[in-house]
């Protein structure tokens, strides 16, 4: 897990957010969003036996080459199959979750990783 602040381009206020995600074949196999603080105390909680430090470097690099704007490189760590769960934009595979991350990216001015957990 990922916790950012996220600073959009049209905003002053930075969204704390955290991100969880699951991985198969050392891919992203899913992308899960909280922004209720209150849920990261019970999710911390319940990753913290995974201690995988790959999968973790993984993340660090999907959200590098975001923040780099190399979309490319973005999309080759997402699975084929990838699932995205957001209550707003549920979905599924990389055709469709990877355009939601390109408009993303491209709408966040600033994005700084606040906390890590693998």
């Amino acid at each position: 897990m990922l916790v950012h602040d996220v600073l959009f381009h049209k905003s002053e206020k930075p969204l704390r957010t955290a991100v969880l995600m699951s991985f198969d074949g050392g891919l992203i196999k899913e992308i899960g969003l909280i922004s209720d603080i209150s849920q990261h105390i019970d999710v911390c909680t319940e990753i913290f036996s995974y201690n995988n430090n790959s999968n973790l470097a993984t993340a660090e690099a999907y959200y590098s080459a975001m923040q780099s704007g190399d979309y490319e490189k973005m999309g080759s760590y997402l699975h084929n199959d990838v699932k995205y769960s957001d209550p707003r934009w549920p979905l599924t595979g990389k055709d469709r979750v990877w355009p939601i991350a390109r408009s993303f990216s491209a709408a966040v001015k600033q994005l700084k990783t606040v906390g890590k957990f693998s």
